[in-house]
């Protein structure tokens, strides 16, 4: 990523915000990184709807995105990614922190490559290029950027022994 200006300078609180935004990532169908947009909306409702249901636990409440109610289905396969999603981010990290000596500077490279949005804080930020690294962390960080452009699921079907058993590819 391009920067125009040195964001390491800027106070904390900025910097958190601009971490937290990298999550975000794009709408639903983008290319971009991160949990997309669609599937933090489908998980704010359903958070709202258990809260409505806290003094009525009898009560039904049926969540809709543009006019369409949410079925079940759509919830479990949502909560799953975004599991799949922060064990895999935490597991990346624990082996990215073995190279950086802070905490924001781990994170944020992990962010930066798994989320796909380019540069980060830290160590990492504006002036920062990934040659610096090690071979182990290049390769962990461009396993990375593949599963948060190309989704998880994607890349673990690829890994999935059942779709090869009994087919002869070669």
């Amino acid at each position: 990523g391009y920067s125009t200006v040195n964001f390491n300078a800027w106070p904390t609180f900025s910097k958190t915000v601009l971490m937290i935004l990298t999550f975000v990532g794009g709408c639903a169908g983008s290319t971009t990184g991160g949990i997309k947009v669609s599937r933090i909306v489908i998980v704010f409702k359903k958070v709202i709807g258990e809260f409505k249901k806290i003094g009525t636990p009898n009560r039904t409440i049926a969540v809709k995105m543009d006019g369409k109610k949410i079925p079940e289905e759509m919830f479990s396969k949502v909560s799953t990614y975004l599991v799949m999603y922060i064990f895999i981010f935490l597991g990346i990290m624990l082996f990215i922190s073995i190279e950086f000596s802070d905490f924001t500077s781990a994170f944020s490279v992990v962010s930066a490559t798994f989320n796909n949005i380019g540069t980060g804080v830290g160590t990492l930020g504006d002036t920062f290029d990934y040659s610096s690294l090690s071979n182990i962390s290049k390769i962990i960080l461009s396993i990375s950027m593949l599963l948060g452009r190309l989704e998880i699921f994607p890349i673990l079907i690829l890994f999935s022994p059942k779709i090869y058993k009994n087919r002869n590819y070669f």
